[in-house]
């Protein structure tokens, strides 16, 4: 396409996962754009494949096939290489006898599958497409109206399996995209993209993929990078290695070097607007994108993937760099932008895409159909639905709009429920920083629910943390005064599934394996006899214990009140600048001493020299401990000798050293105390 243009008006978005493609086409209509472009990821959402390609990638999913069940938008295998969710199909496995089924035989087998299993996740999602059932049940008979509607494909791959897949209404918002713009639509495909999808680019009338073939329009060439750099940690679908995006870059600009470039890329530049902390913080741009920019000097760069940083836009050595991702949430406003090009001049307007919840606000004439329509976002629980219904009712509009920042900044950010942030916003708090002592006291006395004022006091713990401080939220601290302690840790895969009971007692351990807990039961029972308090870090060591007792009906009133769960009182007592409430992270807090790399040995009895090297002995993660445990406890149930093996040696270990973690963390936070080392901002004296 050449034409004789020397100004362009485009309209560009990208990486539209849950934003509303109608609302989109709404806003580009009044704008009467030259041109559109679309920068990549979730393209299943604006179109579907061609019913032959959608068959055989399905088809392949029935060589795993194992089990009756259903698959909606099922993540299918498409190549060696990679996968791909098809938003657009549904595929249901079946079991049948040796013969053949006629079409009205698989519907009414199907039918009654789908209605006698509708609890099943899967089916609950593709039962909520028939025509606007929502969250009911629909009867059977319009189960079987609806299936009979679907284009049906049955596939029979052996004597036993049987299978079905409809597809679901035929997508082409692209083209009608395209209808909306003088030239079109160009897009690219984004790193979750299968290379399948380019076929897009030959589906329709002006709908171009612009990284196989450039749109040349007058003075101006758009040319196309898709997918993202290659990172095996992220396992994209589509990617390139630096060499050949180089390679591909200056061959379009060598091809079209007296035209005036656009770039349209689904990655940004590296270290420009692509600043992630998803899967890390770290730039994730293309660095051939970025000499591109240096060498070649593009007009402009539009670009996604980053979701974070869409809505942002900045001049780098004069070519104009802008990222119009959206973040895949139902909360936030899309972004999109207006880009007015006159010679080598450009102008950018952003506009707000609405969200899913803006929508699902307007759209609500009554206040029941307000609670269905929160309902059918997924964000928010039943009982959710029905605060938030209130809170809008009592608020209006002022509280629609602050509500998102108020979600993340404030609910999901340090952990309040969402009664908590309505009250809070009722005394006046719009962000964290309006939150004050005189608000905190006031909501932890009114909330009466001892688990709803657990989540409310750590949330306050994480508000009122400062760097490098200690600060005191409770003035009921006499549980580290206590004479006599005893420290406890148990090693486990739940608190039913014990493999070892680790106690220091007076500066001594002293650890009972699995088959060895009448010797805990007597311990415990001593302990509480004399006085101690048991000391442990999370619930379910406590529980452990509490079940040894249950199940050898003993009374278990002396035996719960002997515990303390120093992870609890760390969590609702006091603020502490760190993210993490794990046990190593709370000691390294409260221990300041320097950690260096030390190698330790161990000798079995069979003559084996078992070695550890680390910051600490034996420092492994939970996940590392859990397997150990595991093969100890099989090892235990086959009567193997299980305290010959590395596992348990290393159990033991990391045992020891978590039981002498928690008398450090006791011992600096009650020195600290003692010493008036803290701020003193006490907001309930009386723990629940």
């Amino acid at each position: 396409m050449n034409k004789t243009e020397n100004k362009l008006k485009m309209v560009v978005f990208s990486d539209l996962r849950t934003h509303s493609i109608e609302k989109c086409m709404e806003i580009i209509k009044d704008i009467e754009p030259d041109i559109i472009l679309y920068g990549g990821d979730d393209i299943d959402r604006f179109e579907s494949l061609p019913k032959k390609t959608l068959k055989q990638i399905v088809e392949q999913s029935f060589n795993t096939f194992n089990k009756e069940c259903i698959y909606y938008a099922p993540f299918v295998k498409i190549d060696r290489r990679s996968s791909a969710t098809l938003s657009d199909v549904a595929v249901f496995y079946f079991k049948k006898e040796k013969k053949k089924y006629t079409k009205k035989e698989i519907i009414n087998y199907l039918s009654n599958y789908i209605f006698n299993n509708s609890n099943d996740f899967e089916i609950r999602r593709m039962v909520r497409k028939m025509d606007n059932h929502g969250n009911k049940e629909p009867p059977l008979e319009d189960i079987k109206n609806f299936l009979e509607k679907q284009i049906i494909y049955h596939i029979d791959k052996n004597e036993g399996i049987g299978g079905l897949i409809y597809f679901s209404n035929k997508k082409e918002y692209f083209k009608k995209l395209a209808e909306l713009s003088k030239y079109g639509l160009c897009f690219v495909l984004g790193n979750d993209n299968h290379p399948i999808y380019r076929e897009i680019g030959i589906k329709h009338k002006n709908v171009y993929d612009v990284h196989t073939k450039p749109l040349v329009i007058g003075d101006f060439v758009i040319i196309g990078l898709e997918g993202a750099p290659t990172d095996i940690k992220f396992g994209y679908i589509l990617s390139h290695d630096d060499k050949t995006v180089k390679k591909h870059l200056d061959n379009m600009a060598n091809k079209y070097k007296n035209k005036k470039i656009i770039v349209l890329s689904h990655a940004p530049p590296y270290n420009i607007l692509d600043y992630t902390i998803r899967f890390g913080e770290k730039h994730i741009g293309s660095k051939p994108l970025l000499e591109f920019i240096k060498e070649k000097k593009p007009l402009l760069v539009a670009c996604g993937h980053v979701h974070r940083e869409g809505g942002n836009d900045t001049l780098f050595e004069n070519t104009h760099i802008i990222n119009v991702a959206s973040h895949d949430d139902n909360l936030s406003h899309g972004n999109m932008a207006l880009i007015e090009i006159e010679e080598n001049e450009i102008k950018t307007k952003w506009i707000k895409i609405p969200s899913n919840f803006e929508l699902a606000v307007n759209s609500a004439k009554t206040g029941d159909e307000l609670y269905n329509n929160l309902y059918e976002l997924g964000v928010l629980y039943e009982r959710e639905c029905k605060i938030l219904r209130s809170a809008i009712e009592e608020f209006g509009d002022e509280f629609v709009s602050d509500f998102p920042s108020l979600c993340w900044n404030i609910k999901y950010k340090y952990g309040f429920s969402l009664s908590h942030v309505v009250e809070l916003y009722r005394m006046g708090v719009k962000k964290p920083e309006d939150i004050k002592k005189e608000h905190a006291v006031k909501l932890v006395q009114k909330i009466k629910n001892g688990l709803s004022k657990l989540i409310l006091k750590t949330a306050f713990s994480k508000v009122f943390a400062k760097e490098g401080e200690l600060i005191i939220l409770s003035n009921d601290l006499g549980w580290l005064f206590e004479k006599k302690v005893a420290y406890l840790d148990v090693e486990y895969i739940n608190s039913s599934n014990v493999v070892l009971y680790g106690f220091l007692i007076d500066g001594k351990i002293k650890q009972f394996s699995i088959g060895e807990e009448e010797g805990v039961v007597d311990l415990v029972n001593k302990l509480i006899s004399e006085g101690y308090k048991i000391l442990h870090y999370g619930g379910d060591d406590r529980n452990s214990i509490l079940n040894l007792f249950r199940s050898r009906k003993i009374k278990l009133k002396p035996v719960k009140e002997a515990f303390i769960n120093v992870c609890h009182k760390i969590k609702t007592q006091l603020a502490i600048p760190i993210q993490s409430k794990t046990l190593k992270d709370v000691c390294d807090y409260f221990d300041n001493s320097e950690k260096k790399i030390k190698r330790f040995e161990y000798k079995l009895s069979d003559g084996r020299i078992l070695t550890y090297e680390g910051t600490r002995p034996y420092d492994f993660d939970g996940m590392r401990k859990v397997e150990f445990c595991n093969k100890i406890l099989e090892a235990y149930q086959n009567d193997v000798d299980f305290k010959n093996m590395e596992e348990y040696h290393l159990l033991k270990g990391t045992n020891e050293v978590d039981l002498y973690d928690l008398q450090k963390i006791v011992n600096n936070l009650r020195d600290k105390i003692k010493q008036k080392d803290y701020i003193n901002i006490p907001i309930d004296t009386i723990i629940v």
